[in-house]
């Protein structure tokens, strides 16, 4: 112990020296290691391919056969229980028609086709229904050309053959005039022929304007500029509201502006009506009208109907439920939707004997403006630019939206 006291530092700087001596032969070990490192012994060794090569122009790889060879529609639905007659996969419904009904108790309920096929009563009404008519061969050829899709057209935009008349991208034209007319997408919104294409003229007439003339009131005065001119308007609201005007003010009437340049008032006794003895007055007053920045004139007389001084063209927009556009030479309209973009366009000529409409591109500054992209000149026609055949089916569309699953079929 007397050892280890006297020396006990020298044996540490021993220690110490001992482990400095092994680090430093580990050191020197490493670096003579990395002297046998070489170019060669640092590349990444390549790995066999384990893949095959296959040809891009191989027939496994046409999509459009692929689809073909591959049915891409719903499968049919079949009965659970053979002995029920109605059966549903809550996606494709069973064929359903509509109830013709009674006179005295009127119906018209959709119900299952089966009722008719079967010739069963009405579960509702009870009235004896009749077995549908077959259809012809040609008849039948018919339908399937024109109103139904083939299974190629069908598979290719993920369709179903009955959805011909359906409007799956919601721009106005139906899937199987977009598949074999216009050659453009039935499935993409922005993919459509002209807008115009959609209107058909239904009639070239002068329209009833929104406005009547109620009454003058002088104020017993014979300064025109102090008469009070009741007018019933209706706003852009659809509402009906009265407003008292005076010579000389602007008001604002199928899109266009007018002054009140002049009234004439016009009081005339009716001797056969009379109140407590006296005649009964009637007013007959006539208030003219003259277009700010245009030529257009127009008479209001008392309690009439008011009518634009020209004839308009009247167009039904087959694309959408219920559309109508009345417009005069001249002014403008707006067609599309936010989805398939919008057109615009104005009406350049209406040709009363000939019962067509021109219109132009309102934007285009040079060239011939009653063309359209594709180099047609728009012209509206009672025919219209679709068949009938194929326009869109708004009752089919309806019975969609109402969650009915698809329209009846059978057509009865």
């Amino acid at each position: 112990m007397e050892f280890l006291k006297r020396h006990y530092e020298k044996l540490i700087l021993l220690v110490l020296l001992l482990a400095f001596i092994l680090s430093m032969v580990y050191v020197l070990r490493i670096i003579d290691q990395t002297k046998e490192i070489t170019e060669e012994s640092l590349q990444i060794p390549t790995r066999a391919a384990d893949y095959e090569v296959h040809d891009p122009k191989a027939a496994e790889f046409e999509i459009a056969d692929y689809w073909q060879s591959r049915n891409a529609n719903w499968p049919a639905s079949q009965a659970r229980n053979k002995a029920n007659p109605f059966f549903s996969d809550l996606v494709v419904t069973f064929p359903m028609a509509r109830c013709p009904g009674e006179d005295k108790k009127p119906c018209g309920k959709i119900i299952p086709l089966y009722y008719f096929t079967e010739e069963q009563p009405c579960p509702f009404c009870g009235l004896e229904l009749k077995k549908p008519p077959k259809r012809t061969a040609e008849e039948g050829q018919l339908f399937l050309n024109n109103i139904q899709l083939t299974q190629e057209e069908a598979t290719r935009f993920r369709l179903n053959v009955e959805d011909a008349l359906l409007d799956r991208d919601n721009d106005g034209f139906s899937n199987i005039f977009e598949i074999r007319v216009a050659k453009t997408s039935p499935v993409d919104p922005r993919s459509h022929s002209p807008m115009w294409y959609r209107l058909r003229l239904q009639e070239i007439r002068r329209v009833e304007l929104p406005i009547k003339f109620m009454a003058v009131n002088t104020n017993n005065s014979d300064d025109k500029s102090r008469w009070d001119l009741q007018l019933n308007m209706v706003n852009k609201r659809n509402r009906e509201i009265t407003s008292i005007e005076a010579v000389g003010n602007t008001i604002e009437l199928d899109n266009k502006t007018y002054k009140i340049a002049d009234v004439k008032l016009v009081k005339r006794e009716i001797p056969a009506e009379t109140k407590g003895g006296t005649p009964r007055i009637s007013d007959e007053s006539v208030m003219y009208l003259e277009q700010v920045e245009g030529t257009d004139k127009l008479e209001l007389q008392v309690g009439k109907k008011v009518f634009s001084s020209r004839p308009k063209a009247i167009m039904k927009d087959v694309g959408v439920r219920d559309g109508m556009i009345i417009c005069d030479i001249g002014e403008r309209f707006r067609m599309g939707l936010r989805t398939t973009g919008f057109a615009n366009y104005r009406v350049k000529a209406i040709d009363a004997k000939a019962m067509t409409v021109t219109l132009e591109n309102p934007s285009a500054v040079e060239g011939d403006t009653t063309l359209d992209p594709a180099g047609r000149k728009m012209v509206v026609t009672k025919k219209g630019m679709i068949p009938d055949e194929m326009l869109v089916n708004f009752e089919n569309e309806q019975l969609r939206e109402d969650g009915m699953g698809m329209a009846p079929r059978g057509g009865y």
